[in-house]
C-alpha cells in the first residue's frame, strides 16, 4: 500500500511511525493515486455518535487546523499552536509538523451515513462520528485521508486530488466552471440596507455608484425582499415565491430597472436553504409538505448559542421535496429576470436531520437538488453561504463558489484580521474544491483599504456593500480593470507556508496570503491584530510563492512604494505598522535583466500583464497589457526607449524602477527597448 502500514495500533509511513495507540476499529484503504492513504472505521458500538482512536502523533512540534465552530456551526475557523490538546473537537482538517520538519496531514471525510471530525481525547487524537439523527446509528465506512511529506501546500494539493477521486460528489475546483459573474464588479444590498431594502433603495444605490464612476455589473439582492410571515414557535418562514410589498412591481421591475437603466449584467437574489431562516410556511406552501422539526445538535455544538438567534422549531422541507421546491422557486425567479442565487444557512441541516436518515444523506439530497436546479435555471450561478459543514464542501459537484468565512462586520474592529485569516486558511485545503468568496466590504469603512487589499489576493469576486453616496471610488479602482472586471489571481488566496502553523494573534506575527497570475505573483501582508495599536514587522520573499524557478526577482511594495531586487531565498523586511497591510508584487528577472510588475495602480499589478516576450530582433521586451495605467517594471539597465503601440512614451527610471503613464482603455502593447 505504497509504504503505509497499520500494525498493533501504529500508523506508519515508509517505516516511520506517525501515530501510536490507534484503535482496532480502523483499517487502511489504498489511495489509487499514491499520494497518501484512506482510513475506514468500523465502530464497536452503533449509537448515533462514536469514537475511533487514531493515536498520539510521533514527535509533533506544531500544528494547524480548521474546525467547525461550536456556537455557530455554519462556519469554520483556524487554530494553530504547539499543543494538540488545544485542538477543537470538530476539526475538519489538520496539519502536523514533526520535529524533523516533515508534515502529516489528516482530513476527516464523510461516509455515506455520518460526518467525521477529529478531536483530542484521552491524550490522543480520535475520530468522532455523528449521524445527526438519533434514529440513525453510526454504520462506519470511510473515515479519513492521511498524507505525509516535506511540502505542506503540496500535500494539500495532491491530497485533494486523491479525495476528489475517492468521494462520489467531490470535484476539484479546476475541473468545474467558474460562474461568469465572478468576473464582474458587484454591489450587494446587505450592509447598505440590511433587511430594510426595497425597490427605491436599490435604485438609489445604483444611481450613487454610477455617479461615483464605479457602476456595478453584478447586483446581489440580499435578505429583505421575500414574502415571509411569523411562525407561532418563533422566527419567520417563507410564505410565497414573489417579492414582498416593498417591491410593488415584483422582482421583474427591479431587475429590469437595474439592467436597463444601470447596465447590470447579472442580478442575483438571496434565499435560505429551506426558503427562509425558519423554513416554509405550511399553510401558504403546503405542496412542499413542510414539517415541524426540533433541532438535534451534535455532541459538541453549543445549542443555546444557535437558539439565541434561530429560535424554536423549524418548518423544515422533507428531503424528498427539495428537488420540487428548488425547481419551482428558481423557475419563478428566472421568469422575473433573476440570473442566480445566493443560498444561505446551508449548514443548518447539521441539526435538522431528525427523521431524514442522518445529516450525510440529507446534505447529499439537498446539494444534488440545489445544483440540478441552479444548473437548469441559472447556468450554475450560485454563491454557497453559511455552509462550512464538511458535507457541503464534498458535495459541490458542479457549483464552484462558496463563502470562505463569516460576514464582513463593518463596526467590529477585531473581526477584520480574523476575516483575512479564516479565508486564507480555508483556502489551503477547501480552496482545492471550490473558489472562495471573501464576502463584500464597504469602501469608506476605516478598514476598507485593508479589505480591498485582501480581495486583491483572494482570487474571488469583488463586490462592495456601500451605502448610497458613501464611496471611495479611487480605492475600488485599485481592484478593477478599466472595463470593470476585477483583477483576480489564478487560484484562491492561501497562507504562505511559513504562516501555516503560526497563530498570528498569540505570536504577534504578520499574516501573508499569496496568489499567482500568468506572469507574476502577489503576496498580501496583514497585521491581523486589528483591535491593537502595536506595530508589526513582516518579511516577504519569492519563496513565499511555490513553483518559482528564477534565480532573481524584483519585489514592488504597493503601500511602501519600494522596489527591491532579491535572490529567490532572500527575505525583504517590511514595517507594516499597527492595523496595516501591504501588497507585494513579485516578478522574475528575465530577458537578461527585466522584471515586469504590470500596472502599479492596481493592488494586483501583474494581473494586468496578458503577454510577455522578447521584442523582435532581441533588442527589448514586449509587454501586452489589459489596459492602460501606471506601468512599472525593473530593468537592470536604463531603457533607450519606451513605446506604447508603436508611439514613443515618456518614462522615468530611478535606481532600476521604470515607470510610465499609459493612456489606453483597451489592451495595448508596451515595448521596453535597450
Amino acid at each position: 500500500m505504497l509504504n503505509w502500514t497499520f500494525d498493533n495500533g501504529v500508523l506508519g509511513h515508509a517505516g516511520r511511525p506517525l501515530f501510536a495507540g490507534g484503535g482496532a476499529e480502523l483499517s487502511l484503504e489504498a489511495d489509487a493515486a499514491g499520494n497518501g492513504v484512506f482510513l475506514t472505521a468500523k465502530p464497536k458500538e452503533s449509537p448515533f455518535w462514536a469514537y475511533a482512536a487514531l493515536g498520539r502523533p510521533a514527535d509533533a512540534e506544531r500544528f494547524a487546523a480548521t474546525y467547525v465552530l461550536a456556537h455557530s456551526p455554519f462556519w469554520m475557523r483556524p487554530v494553530a499552536g504547539g499543543d494538540l490538546a488545544a485542538l477543537p473537537p470538530q476539526t475538519a482538517w489538520l496539519l502536523i509538523r514533526h520535529a524533523d520538519g516533515a508534515y502529516t496531514m489528516v482530513v476527516p471525510l464523510p461516509s455515506a451515513t455520518e460526518c467525521n471530525f477529529l478531536c483530542w481525547r484521552d491524550r490522543a487524537l480520535h475520530f468522532y462520528s455523528e449521524t445527526g439523527d438519533m434514529d440513525q446509528t453510526v454504520a462506519g465506512g470511510l473515515c479519513a485521508y492521511v498524507a505525509h511529506g516535506a511540502d505542506p501546500l503540496l500535500l494539500a494539493e495532491k491530497g485533494a486530488e486523491s479525495v476528489a477521486a475517492r468521494l462520489p460528489n467531490a470535484k476539484l475546483r479546476r475541473s468545474k466552471k467558474l460562474p461568469p459573474f465572478v468576473d464582474k464588479f458587484g454591489w450587494c444590498t446587505w450592509n447598505a440596507f440590511y433587511g430594510a431594502v426595497d425597490h427605491d433603495k436599490v435604485r438609489s444605490g445604483l444611481d450613487a455608484l454610477k455617479a461615483a464612476g464605479i457602476p456595478p455589473r453584478l447586483v446581489v439582492l440580499d435578505d429583505g425582499w421575500q414574502q415571509t410571515e411569523p411562525l407561532p414557535t418563533g422566527g419567520h418562514a417563507l410564505a410565497g415565491f414573489g417579492a414582498n410589498a416593498k417591491f410593488p412591481g415584483g422582482l421583474k421591475e427591479t431587475v429590469a430597472m437595474a439592467k436597463g437603466e444601470f447596465g447590470v449584467e447579472a442580478f442575483l437574489v438571496w434565499h435560505a436553504v429551506c426558503g427562509y431562516w425558519k423554513g416554509v410556511l405550511p399553510e401558504k406552501l403546503p405542496q412542499y409538505k413542510p414539517r415541524k422539526v426540533s433541532p438535534q445538535f451534535g455532541r459538541f455544538n453549543n445549542a443555546q448559542a444557535v437558539f439565541d438567534w434561530q429560535v424554536g422549531f423549524y418548518s423544515h422541507l422533507p428531503s424528498r421535496k427539495f428537488a420540487d421546491f428548488y425547481n419551482d422557486y428558481h423557475a419563478a425567479l428566472a421568469a422575473e429576470g433573476v440570473d442566480g442565487v445566493k443560498v444561505d444557512n446551508q449548514a443548518s441541516l447539521t441539526y435538522l436531520a431528525a427523521g431524514s436518515g442522518g445529516r450525510a444523506k440529507l446534505f447529499k439530497t439537498m446539494r444534488e437538488a440545489l445544483e440540478r436546479s441552479v444548473g437548469r435555471h441559472f447556468g450554475g450561478a450560485l454563491i454557497t453561504c453559511m455552509a462550512h459543514a464538511p458535507e457541503v464542501w464534498y458535495n459541490a459537484r458542479t457549483t464552484n463558489l462558496a463563502r470562505g468565512s463569516d460576514d464582513f462586520y463593518p463596526d467590529d474592529a477585531a473581526s477584520h484580521g480574523w476575516h483575512v485569516y479564516v479565508n486564507a486558511m480555508n483556502g489551503v485545503w477547501f480552496g482545492n474544491f471550490t473558489w472562495l468568496d471573501w464576502d463584500m466590504f464597504q469602501s469608506t469603512n476605516p478598514f476598507g483599504p485593508y479589505h480591498a487589499a485582501a480581495r486583491a489576493v483572494s482570487g474571488g469576486p469583488v463586490y462592495i456593500a456601500d451605502k448610497p453616496g458613501e464611496h471611495d471610488a479611487a480605492l475600488v479602482r485599485k481592484l478593477l480593470f478599466r472595463d470593470g472586471a476585477p483583477a483576480r489571481c489564478e487560484a484562491p488566496g492561501r497562507l504562505t507556508a511559513d504562516c501555516l502553523l503560526v497563530d498570528p494573534f498569540a505570536e504577534h506575527a504578520a499574516l501573508k496570503v499569496f496568489g499567482t497570475t500568468p506572469h507574476g505573483a502577489v503576496v498580501g501582508l496583514f497585521d491581523v491584530e486589528t483591535a491593537s495599536e502595536t506595530a508589526i514587522q513582516a518579511t516577504v520573499s519569492p519563496e513565499d510563492v511555490p513553483g518559482g524557478k528564477a534565480a532573481r526577482y524584483a519585489i514592488w511594495l504597493h503601500e511602501a512604494r519600494l522596489c527591491q531586487v532579491v535572490n529567490r531565498s532572500d527575505r525583504l523586511r517590511v514595517n507594516l505598522g499597527a492595523r496595516k497591510y501591504d501588497v507585494a508584487t513579485i516578478a522574475p528577472v528575465r530577458f537578461g535583466g527585466v522584471a515586469v510588475f504590470g500596472l502599479a495602480d492596481l493592488f494586483n499589478a501583474s494581473a494586468a500583464v496578458m503577454d510577455l516576450r522578447r521584442a523582435p530582433g532581441d533588442d527589448g521586451v514586449c509587454v501586452k497589457l489589459r489596459n492602460g495605467g501606471r506601468f512599472a517594471a525593473w530593468t537592470q539597465a536604463k531603457p533607450a526607449q519606451v513605446r506604447v503601440d508603436g508611439a514613443p512614451l515618456a518614462f522615468t527610471w530611478t535606481d532600476g524602477l521604470l515607470e510610465a503613464s499609459v493612456e489606453s482603455d483597451a489592451a495595448c502593447e508596451v515595448l521596453i527597448g535597450f
